[in-house]
């Protein structure tokens, strides 16, 4: 089951013997938890598939008494993968063979569907921690650049996980059917408490070996399109690098980048900030109290709340009716303001005057901070004016996880943080226009409206309500990704045809030229055989197309050569004509009204060979070109018009070769004429013709274009880099980027 690998590295035993420490025990908790949490996701998969509940409340039973077993058996095989790397060789993941070995039989059926489950299971874990995971394996590989691992050697992969929970759930004695609904079950749960352990390894590690230069961090110039004038000196850091990588003695996110530590100033007044962060918030505040002659006289005699009494305020808000959280967000822009208003306000219903309170400042500062990120993430997102107002909802709950739990700004894993950004991805752009996009848009709403009844000290409420919107939300974006791939292929079928009909272009011309030929027979070919031709040679059949037009051609010389009135020799040239018809879709009737027409015209033209035109003529205007157009160049969203294209002939070479280079996966922002912004995925680039393929969320086409045409919309200002997907993160860059000129 094992063999050799000579390109591990066993030089550093310090560096694997604490990530072993670091991440063990808590993959070991996790699946703990989940197996106790089984009890409701259970019971809901057997109601959804309107199964017999009495194998699954025996599952129940069984789960109670038979964890132990199943939890030595998880960790003994992440115990076994540890020893595998630890030793230089490899712990296959390939569990089909590891049961045929064992039972020397094919898989049974049952069995099967546990491997696809434990497949997706990893699949799931790889997807949603994919940058947590690049992230700790390129500081390892820093650490030790000999250190390499794959799915076989990382004994914390997803795939090495989900084989423990295979082995772990094998110890059970539940029904074939329950063992599959938990294991299902583990990429609601399980999957949702992986991503941080492994974030918090790395933020270990880093506090162990210190922090590399030039470890992965996003930056503000990472958010332009380079062009010419770009300066190449304007990298500057992002909002985790500027305040949060060095707050706190090192507590450090782990998809961030920096010098090494160095010890932090002392701490404001409150710790949920930085003071950096604290100071440009409270001077932002006091020029925006100034600029709108609001700035409360020294004199005045408030009492601050205290923290507690703030909390009741907020959570008062969170249940407060829809009309009240509209109001925050239409009409757009002054959240902030109207957010304030409506805390006070609030504070009525626990006997409180407004005039006669006020805020701590690194209260204040907090909520500034919130109310701004939701009006950036409203501002950057492309929602609907009911969409804001569901969103709006989550304003009272983050705020109240801000106040108390720092880790919020701290870990890209933070639940409450992950839950915003799944809605947020779920609504953006999404216009409701199909039954699938319109339940998720309900999907939305339900859970929005959960997290506002259920959440008041715990915040497992939102691990709890991510996981299950995630696995509701997998279906969807599964069908996206087999739309995307339709539409992938119909592009790659298209661009294939294209380069197809230019090839069978240029071989009817090399058949015709110095020939004279009928004009309807003309004009059949090039209508209708050139993509007859393109056709066969897309699936492979060149050479039908070749002896087609060769036959044809022949035909016609032998028709000439005989007798005029010969009825056969010009049946013969019409029945070479046949297949071409067929291939363009006409029906019998239509096939046999043009062989009647067609026959008619070449005995005409026998009797009259004027009407024998060299391939060289010239048709009369509306002639071929009305017959055979060229092919159209591929629309795009917003086409641009001629004017357009005219002004933007000097487009910008640099910024043509940046998206000659982009990246399959990269978003951009297609800005229509009414400045309305459509996000857009690189799906697919054209080996042919070089065109870039853009979907949107669903999967649909929304743009194909060249490097050059792109790099002209950018001229015009109809295309941009999309925001960060992490709607937190870019949100409290936009936050930054407003604050700073402000407090200027």
């Amino acid at each position: 089951m094992s063999k050799a690998t000579p390109t591990l590295s066993n030089a550093n035993p310090r560096l694997l013997a604490l990530v072993r420490e670091t991440v063990l025990s808590p993959l070991l908790d996790a699946f703990a938890d989940t197996i106790d949490g089984l009890r409701e996701p259970l019971l809901q998969q057997a109601n959804r598939l309107e199964l017999d509940h009495a194998p699954f409340l025996d599952g129940l039973f069984q789960l109670r008494h038979q964890s132990d077993p199943m939890l030595a058996s998880y960790r003994a095989h992440l115990v076994r993968a540890w020893q595998a790397l630890e030793s230089g060789t490899r712990l296959s993941t390939d569990l089909v063979a590891e049961f045929e070995t064992a039972h020397l039989d094919l898989v049974k059926h049952e069995e099967l569907e546990l491997q696809l489950a434990i497949h997706h299971l990893a699949e799931v874990l790889a997807r949603e921690w994919k940058n947590e995971l690049l992230a700790l394996n390129n500081y390892l590989n820093w650490v030790d650049p000999a250190l390499r691992m794959d799915a076989d050697t990382n004994p914390f992969s997803p795939a090495q996980i989900s084989v423990a929970v295979y082995h772990g759930f094998s110890q059970s004695k539940l029904a074939p059917q329950v063992r599959l609904a938990a294991i299902r079950c583990c990429e609601r749960d399980l999957v949702e408490l992986v991503g941080p352990i492994y974030e918090a390894v790395q933020a270990c590690l880093m506090r162990e070996f210190g922090v590399p230069d030039k470890l992965s961090a996003r930056s503000r110039a990472g958010s332009q399109i380079p062009s010419s004038e770009t300066e190449e000196d304007a990298e500057e850091p992002d909002w985790i690098t500027r305040f949060f990588l060095e707050w706190n003695e090192g507590d450090a996110p782990a998809n961030a980048k920096a010098k090494p530590a160095t010890p932090a100033p002392a701490k404001a007044v409150d710790s949920s900030l930085p003071p950096a962060l604290h100071q440009l918030l409270e001077e932002s505040r006091l020029a925006r109290e100034a600029l709108a002659g609001t700035t409360p006289a020294p004199t005045a005699k408030r009492t601050t709340l205290s923290q507690r009494e703030l909390l009741s305020i907020v959570t008062l808000l969170q249940i407060a009716p829809d009309q009240t959280i509209a109001t925050l967000v239409h009409p757009p822009g002054a959240l902030l303001e109207r957010l304030k208003y409506e805390m006070f306000q609030t504070a009525r219903l626990l006997g409180v005057e407004p005039g006669a309170v006020k805020l701590a400042e690194a209260d204040e500062n907090i909520i500034d901070l919130i109310g701004m990120l939701f009006q950036v993430m409203f501002d950057e997102c492309d929602l609907t004016r009911g969409q804001r107002q569901v969103l709006a909802k989550l304003i009272a709950p983050v705020t109240k996880v801000a106040l108390q739990d720092r880790q919020l700004f701290l870990q890209s894993t933070h639940p409450a943080r992950r839950l915003l950004n799944i809605l947020a991805e779920a609504c953006e752009g999404n216009r409701g226009e199909t039954e699938e996009e319109r339940a998720l848009l309900q999907k939305v709403e339900a859970t929005v409206n959960r997290l506002v009844l259920e959440f008041n000290e715990s915040q497992s409420v939102f691990r709890t309500l991510r996981g299950d919107f995630n696995a509701y939300y997998g279906l969807h974006r599964r069908a996206a990704e087999l739309a995307e791939r339709e539409t992938a292929e119909l592009q790659r079928l298209e661009d294939a045809l294209e380069k197809a009909r230019v090839t069978a272009r240029a071989t009817l011309d090399a058949r015709l030229e110095g020939r004279a030929l009928p004009l309807p027979v003309k004009y059949l070919l090039q209508a209708d055989w050139v993509p007859y031709a393109a056709g066969l040679e897309v699936n492979g059949k060149p050479q039908a197309a070749l002896a087609q037009i060769d036959g044809l051609l022949q035909a016609l010389d032998s028709a000439r050569r005989g007798d005029p009135q010969a009825s056969g020799a010009w049946e013969a040239v019409v029945d070479w004509l046949q297949p071409v018809w067929m291939a363009s879709g006409k029906d019998r009737a239509e096939i046999a009204r043009l062989r009647s027409t067609m026959l008619e015209a070449l005995r005409h033209m026998a009797r009259n060979p004027v009407s024998l035109v060299p391939d060289s003529a010239q048709p009369e205007a509306g002639g071929l070109e009305t017959v055979f157009p060229p092919p159209s160049a591929p629309s795009v969203i917003g086409p641009l018009t001629a004017e357009e294209l005219q002004a933007a002939v000097d487009f910008d070479n640099v910024t043509a070769e940046y998206f000659s280079a982009l990246k399959v996966g990269t978003w951009l922002d297609f800005i229509d004429r009414d400045n309305r912004a459509q996000a857009g995925k690189l799906s697919w680039v054209s080996p042919i013709s070089s065109r870039l393929l853009f979907v949107n969320r669903a999967g649909v086409r929304i743009c194909v274009a060249s490097p050059e045409e792109l790099a002209i919309m950018v001229k015009l200002n109809r295309l941009r880099l999309h925001r960060d997907d992490d709607a937190f993160y870019s949100a409290m860059q936009g936050v930054i980027d407003r604050l700073e000129p402000a407090a200027a």
